[in-house]
């Protein structure tokens, strides 16, 4: 792409954590320029280094009239807006979240010193709670925390509509610490807040959506990103990662445990939805999000079917879809998934080695990473125990099958391997006996 282009072109990486990681992605060849935002500053030996500061006091002040809607601000206004932003050390994203606390406490910037006092009462584990980066940042912990815990609180309110939608919201919060901070999978998400508040979603899922995004607004730690011809059930949420974080932080082993259960059993359901519709926009949208939570399930050590099951589904979506190289990376997770867990599983591992050989076939990989797969598989079908889903072993015979065939007629092999094909025809005869 940039080498065929005369274009000058412009890479961009937000909050890269060093030189190293950008490095895979930087062209060999084209006009290209790259500009990288980072927290770690002795990370990018060779970069040009520039250093981003607070926000001047004049444009604190800007944001605060716009997030607070004030359009022609008095100077008494103007010099309590000018505390305030001082107080926060002008970081935008604490600004932000005052702006929505003050909005929420109805008194607006007259209620800034009271704000900023409840920001300094916070005893908070800056070592624990911050990211990498933003240890020094403590009226960004702290503004973070009093919006979280202003969502907790309102949803611990009087029994009503409105308690429960910042129930949901807050649990919804909870969720997203495990899926993608820029898209996550809304409905996914409030899907498994309701299951992780042990509810059943009883409303219309559009208006539970609705409903979730505006408390998350409110309190400004999440917009919603939705299609003006989109429903809501394919919409998605974005949070700033250092608030992921601290949700993160803040959770126990027990409570992460919990979590990761309720996402995790909510991106099956929403991936085994759009596998029966075969959905491509759906499986699209779903598929970040369900990665996301697998992935941490795996980090975090936990066992889970359901996390089997949905690497799987998230296989076979893709191969339904005719994206046989994105299928694969799923499969080869799903095998990821089953050690990790120390499953062995003979049956479940026979299906995936004989998929894994099809896909490799179907990207025409070399011969000897197909039959790799292959005789895999036909270790597994060994285990296979005795009669135990009989057709579902035929079937899995008739693919290896078929992938030999393909091999066997191919003009183009190697001389070399038609020995290997043959012993792997020879073994498989042999399961077949």
């Amino acid at each position: 792409l940039f080498a065929a282009s005369s274009d000058t072109w412009l890479l961009v990486f937000d909050n890269a954590a060093s030189a190293k990681e950008v490095q895979p992605w930087r062209p060999l060849v084209g006009h290209v320029d790259i500009v990288a935002t980072s927290t770690n500053a002795v990370a990018w030996s060779g970069w040009r280094a520039h250093g981003v500061p607070h926000l001047a006091r004049t444009d604190s002040i800007a944001l605060l009239e716009m997030r607070m809607g004030v359009s022609a601000p008095s100077a008494d206004w103007r010099r309590k807006a000018s505390q305030l932003s001082a107080d926060l050390d002008d970081w935008p994203l604490t600004l932000d979240l005052a702006c929505a606390y003050l909005s929420a406490s109805g008194r607006g910037i007259e209620f800034a010193p009271q704000y900023v006092s409840l920001l300094m009462s916070k005893i908070i584990d800056e070592e624990v709670l911050m990211p990498e980066g933003y240890k020094t940042h403590s009226t960004l912990l702290r503004a973070v925390v009093v919006a979280l815990e202003g969502l907790e609180s309102r949803a611990k309110s009087s029994p009503g509509p409105g308690s429960r939608r910042h129930g949901v919201a807050s649990a919804t919060m909870e969720t997203m610490a495990y899926l993608p901070g820029r898209s996550a999978h809304a409905n996914l998400a409030v899907t498994a807040a309701v299951d992780l508040l042990d509810e059943e979603l009883q409303d219309d899922p559009d208006a539970v959506v609705d409903a979730v995004a505006f408390a998350l607004a409110e309190f400004s730690l999440a917009s919603r990103r939705m299609d003006a011809q989109s429903r809501s059930l394919q919409s998605t949420f974005r949070v700033n990662e250092v608030v992921l974080h601290v949700v993160r932080a803040r959770h126990s082993v027990r409570r992460r445990a919990e979590v990761l259960r309720s996402v995790i059993e909510s991106a099956y359901g929403h991936v085994t939805r759009a596998i029966d519709e075969r959905a491509r926009a759906d499986a699209e949208l779903v598929a970040p999000s369900a990665t996301s939570a697998l992935r941490w399930l795996l980090e975090s050590g936990y066992a889970s079917m359901y996390g089997t099951l949905l690497a799987g589904n998230l296989a076979v979506l893709w191969s339904a879809l005719n994206q046989p190289e994105i299928s694969l990376e799923y499969f080869e997770l799903e095998l990821h998934v089953l050690n990790t867990l120390g499953q062995h599983a003979p049956v479940l591992r026979a299906k995936i080695h004989a998929a894994i050989a099809s896909n490799l076939a179907t990207l025409e990989r070399p011969t000897p990473e197909i039959l790799d797969a292959v005789s895999k598989c036909v270790l597994m079908l060994d285990q296979w125990p005795v009669d135990d889903a009989e057709s579902d072993r035929t079937a899995v015979l008739y693919q290896l099958e078929t992938v030999l065939n393909l091999l066997r007629r191919n003009p183009r092999e190697d001389p070399s391997h038609r020995t290997l094909i043959d012993v792997a025809y020879s073994a498989l005869a042999s399961i077949h006996r």
